[in-house]
Protein backbone atom coordinates (compact mmCIF):
# COMPACT_ATOMS: atom_id res chain seq x y z
CA UNK A 1 0.00 0.00 0.00
CA UNK A 2 2.88 2.43 0.50
CA UNK A 3 4.69 1.60 -2.18
CA UNK A 4 1.46 2.26 -4.14
CA UNK A 5 1.23 5.68 -2.44
CA UNK A 6 4.66 6.94 -2.96
CA UNK A 7 4.35 5.60 -6.73
CA UNK A 8 1.10 7.84 -6.80
CA UNK A 9 3.00 11.04 -5.37
CA UNK A 10 6.04 10.46 -7.58
CA UNK A 11 7.14 12.87 -10.75
CA UNK A 12 8.29 11.71 -13.53
CA UNK A 13 11.28 14.08 -15.26
CA UNK A 14 10.40 15.14 -18.78
CA UNK A 15 12.68 13.95 -21.61
CA UNK A 16 14.58 16.38 -22.56
CA UNK A 17 14.41 18.65 -19.57
CA UNK A 18 13.01 22.04 -20.02
CA UNK A 19 16.42 23.48 -19.90
CA UNK A 20 17.58 21.23 -22.74
CA UNK A 21 14.48 22.24 -25.05
CA UNK A 22 15.22 24.93 -27.67
CA UNK A 23 12.93 28.29 -27.57
CA UNK A 24 10.19 29.21 -29.03
CA UNK A 25 10.43 31.74 -32.19
CA UNK A 26 9.34 35.46 -31.55
CA UNK A 27 8.42 37.55 -34.39
CA UNK A 28 11.20 40.21 -34.72
CA UNK A 29 9.45 43.00 -33.93
CA UNK A 30 7.54 41.61 -30.49
CA UNK A 31 11.22 40.60 -29.66
CA UNK A 32 13.05 43.87 -30.31
CA UNK A 33 9.82 45.58 -28.69
CA UNK A 34 9.89 43.33 -25.27
CA UNK A 35 13.67 44.12 -25.30
CA UNK A 36 13.21 47.89 -25.23
CA UNK A 37 10.41 48.18 -22.68
CA UNK A 38 12.48 45.42 -20.84
CA UNK A 39 16.17 47.49 -21.17
CA UNK A 40 14.74 51.42 -21.22
CA UNK A 41 12.86 50.99 -18.08
CA UNK A 42 16.16 49.45 -16.25
CA UNK A 43 17.97 51.55 -17.24
CA UNK A 44 16.47 54.75 -16.07
CA UNK A 45 16.27 52.92 -12.64
CA UNK A 46 19.83 52.67 -12.87
CA UNK A 47 20.02 56.31 -13.41
CA UNK A 48 17.71 56.97 -10.32
CA UNK A 49 19.76 54.76 -8.23
CA UNK A 50 22.47 57.04 -9.14
CA UNK A 51 21.09 59.81 -8.68
CA UNK A 52 19.38 59.29 -5.32
CA UNK A 53 22.67 57.81 -4.42
CA UNK A 54 24.72 60.96 -4.86
CA UNK A 55 22.03 63.25 -3.25
CA UNK A 56 21.34 61.10 -0.12
CA UNK A 57 24.92 59.89 -0.24
CA UNK A 58 23.47 56.26 0.88
CA UNK A 59 23.98 53.18 -1.54
CA UNK A 60 20.54 53.35 -3.75
CA UNK A 61 20.03 49.56 -4.13
CA UNK A 62 21.07 46.83 -1.69
CA UNK A 63 24.56 45.88 -1.82
CA UNK A 64 25.12 42.53 -1.92
CA UNK A 65 22.78 41.43 -4.82
CA UNK A 66 24.72 44.37 -6.66
CA UNK A 67 27.82 42.10 -6.80
CA UNK A 68 25.65 39.37 -8.81
CA UNK A 69 24.30 42.05 -10.86
CA UNK A 70 27.34 43.54 -11.85
CA UNK A 71 28.72 40.08 -12.39
CA UNK A 72 25.32 39.05 -14.95
CA UNK A 73 26.24 42.00 -17.04
CA UNK A 74 29.54 41.55 -17.27
CA UNK A 75 29.16 38.10 -18.37
CA UNK A 76 26.51 38.56 -21.14
CA UNK A 77 28.15 41.50 -22.30
CA UNK A 78 31.29 40.28 -22.85
CA UNK A 79 31.89 36.76 -22.29
CA UNK A 80 28.38 34.36 -23.70
CA UNK A 81 27.17 37.65 -26.14
CA UNK A 82 23.18 37.35 -26.66
CA UNK A 83 22.17 35.86 -29.98
CA UNK A 84 19.94 38.81 -30.55
CA UNK A 85 21.68 42.53 -31.33
CA UNK A 86 19.09 44.55 -29.28
CA UNK A 87 19.79 42.84 -25.69
CA UNK A 88 23.73 42.96 -25.99
CA UNK A 89 22.87 46.40 -26.62
CA UNK A 90 20.83 46.74 -23.71
CA UNK A 91 23.19 44.64 -21.41
CA UNK A 92 26.47 46.97 -22.33
CA UNK A 93 24.25 50.23 -21.44
CA UNK A 94 23.11 48.29 -18.17
CA UNK A 95 27.10 47.48 -17.19
CA UNK A 96 28.06 50.33 -17.82
CA UNK A 97 25.83 52.44 -16.04
CA UNK A 98 26.59 49.50 -12.89
CA UNK A 99 30.30 50.57 -12.75
CA UNK A 100 29.00 53.87 -11.30
CA UNK A 101 26.61 51.96 -9.02
CA UNK A 102 29.64 49.96 -8.29
CA UNK A 103 31.72 53.53 -7.29
CA UNK A 104 28.69 54.56 -5.22
CA UNK A 105 29.01 51.06 -3.55
CA UNK A 106 32.38 51.80 -2.59
CA UNK A 107 32.03 55.20 -1.57
CA UNK A 108 28.68 54.66 0.89
CA UNK A 109 27.99 51.02 1.35
CA UNK A 110 29.62 51.13 4.44
CA UNK A 111 27.00 52.39 5.91
CA UNK A 112 25.01 49.88 6.14
CA UNK A 113 27.39 47.96 7.67
CA UNK A 114 28.57 50.18 11.00
CA UNK A 115 30.41 47.01 12.23
CA UNK A 116 33.24 46.62 9.86
CA UNK A 117 35.71 48.71 9.50
CA UNK A 118 36.90 49.85 6.10
CA UNK A 119 39.44 47.95 5.66
CA UNK A 120 37.25 45.21 6.41
CA UNK A 121 34.38 46.81 4.00
CA UNK A 122 36.50 46.96 0.95
CA UNK A 123 38.39 43.37 1.31
CA UNK A 124 34.97 41.65 2.13
CA UNK A 125 33.63 44.00 -1.32
CA UNK A 126 36.45 42.97 -3.52
CA UNK A 127 35.86 38.96 -2.38
CA UNK A 128 32.37 38.48 -2.97
CA UNK A 129 32.41 40.64 -6.34
CA UNK A 130 35.36 37.93 -7.47
CA UNK A 131 32.61 35.39 -6.35
CA UNK A 132 29.34 36.70 -7.93
CA UNK A 133 31.37 36.79 -11.18
CA UNK A 134 32.47 33.20 -11.12
CA UNK A 135 29.00 32.09 -10.17
CA UNK A 136 27.95 33.77 -12.89
CA UNK A 137 30.33 32.52 -15.56
CA UNK A 138 29.85 28.80 -13.84
CA UNK A 139 26.52 28.54 -13.26
CA UNK A 140 25.55 29.56 -16.83
CA UNK A 141 27.99 27.36 -18.52
CA UNK A 142 26.63 24.36 -16.32
CA UNK A 143 23.30 25.18 -17.27
CA UNK A 144 24.38 25.95 -21.02
CA UNK A 145 21.89 29.18 -20.99
CA UNK A 146 22.62 31.35 -23.65
CA UNK A 147 20.86 34.26 -22.54
CA UNK A 148 21.37 33.92 -18.83
CA UNK A 149 17.50 33.73 -18.02
CA UNK A 150 18.00 31.06 -14.71
CA UNK A 151 20.50 33.58 -13.08
CA UNK A 152 18.67 36.49 -14.29
CA UNK A 153 15.32 36.16 -12.53
CA UNK A 154 16.66 34.22 -9.59
CA UNK A 155 19.29 37.24 -8.95
CA UNK A 156 15.82 39.27 -9.54
CA UNK A 157 13.97 38.13 -6.88
CA UNK A 158 16.62 38.12 -4.46
CA UNK A 159 16.63 41.74 -5.21
CA UNK A 160 13.38 42.40 -4.69
CA UNK A 161 13.18 40.77 -1.25
CA UNK A 162 16.72 42.79 -0.24
CA UNK A 163 14.91 46.09 -1.25
CA UNK A 164 12.47 44.95 1.33
CA UNK A 165 14.75 44.50 3.68
CA UNK A 166 17.06 47.42 2.58
CA UNK A 167 13.45 49.81 3.94
CA UNK A 168 13.00 47.45 7.26
CA UNK A 169 16.85 47.80 8.05
CA UNK A 170 17.09 51.34 7.61
CA UNK A 171 13.22 52.18 8.62
CA UNK A 172 13.40 55.47 6.05
CA UNK A 173 12.97 56.52 2.53
CA UNK A 174 16.80 57.36 2.41
CA UNK A 175 18.56 56.06 -0.74
CA UNK A 176 15.06 55.21 -2.04
CA UNK A 177 12.15 56.01 -4.26
CA UNK A 178 8.73 55.10 -5.59
CA UNK A 179 10.12 55.89 -9.13
CA UNK A 180 13.65 53.12 -8.60
CA UNK A 181 11.03 50.30 -7.61
CA UNK A 182 8.19 51.01 -10.76
CA UNK A 183 11.65 51.35 -13.11
CA UNK A 184 12.51 47.69 -12.00
CA UNK A 185 8.76 46.69 -11.40
CA UNK A 186 7.68 47.42 -15.05
CA UNK A 187 11.21 46.65 -16.73
CA UNK A 188 11.08 43.17 -15.18
CA UNK A 189 7.51 42.62 -16.50
CA UNK A 190 8.54 42.93 -19.85
CA UNK A 191 11.15 40.81 -19.67
CA UNK A 192 8.98 38.18 -18.15
CA UNK A 193 6.51 38.31 -21.19
CA UNK A 194 9.49 37.73 -23.61
CA UNK A 195 10.60 34.47 -21.64
CA UNK A 196 7.12 32.89 -21.15
CA UNK A 197 7.13 33.39 -25.40
CA UNK A 198 10.45 31.88 -25.34
CA UNK A 199 9.82 29.11 -22.86
CA UNK A 200 6.16 28.43 -21.99
CA UNK A 201 6.77 25.29 -20.41
CA UNK A 202 9.01 26.54 -18.01
CA UNK A 203 7.04 26.30 -14.93
CA UNK A 204 10.13 26.87 -12.29
CA UNK A 205 10.78 30.02 -13.84
CA UNK A 206 7.03 31.22 -13.68
CA UNK A 207 7.14 30.59 -10.16
CA UNK A 208 10.17 33.46 -10.32
CA UNK A 209 8.73 35.22 -12.75
CA UNK A 210 5.29 35.66 -10.59
CA UNK A 211 7.61 36.11 -7.08
CA UNK A 212 9.13 38.94 -8.45
CA UNK A 213 5.77 40.75 -9.35
CA UNK A 214 4.67 40.20 -6.03
CA UNK A 215 7.80 41.25 -3.79
CA UNK A 216 8.24 44.50 -6.14
CA UNK A 217 3.96 45.25 -5.38
CA UNK A 218 4.94 44.60 -1.37
CA UNK A 219 8.05 46.87 -1.41
CA UNK A 220 6.02 49.48 -3.27
CA UNK A 221 3.00 49.55 -0.70
CA UNK A 222 5.90 49.59 1.90
CA UNK A 223 7.78 51.79 0.63
CA UNK A 224 5.10 54.51 -0.07
CA UNK A 225 3.36 53.92 3.72
CA UNK A 226 7.02 55.16 4.65
CA UNK A 227 6.74 57.89 2.92
CA UNK A 228 3.78 58.87 4.45
CA UNK A 229 4.71 58.26 8.11
CA UNK A 230 7.27 60.50 7.07
CA UNK A 231 5.16 63.66 6.31
CA UNK A 232 6.41 63.72 2.76
CA UNK A 233 4.61 63.04 -0.57
CA UNK A 234 5.87 59.12 -2.18
CA UNK A 235 6.20 61.06 -5.79
CA UNK A 236 8.27 63.94 -4.96
CA UNK A 237 11.39 62.46 -4.60
CA UNK A 238 13.55 61.53 -7.78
Amino acid sequence: MLITTIDMLSVSFPSPPPVLQDREEVNSFVLQLLVLTGGIPWMLTYFWIIRRGFKDRYLAMPLVPLFFNFGWEFTYSFVYVPPFTGQHYVNIAWFFLDILIIWQGIKFGRKDYPHLTQRQFLWIFAGVLVLAYAIMILMNRDLGDDIGGYTAFTLNAFISYCFILMLTKRKSTVGQTMYIGLGKLFGTLSSSILYILFYPDRWGMMVLYTTILFLDIVYLVMLRRQFIAEGSSPWKKF
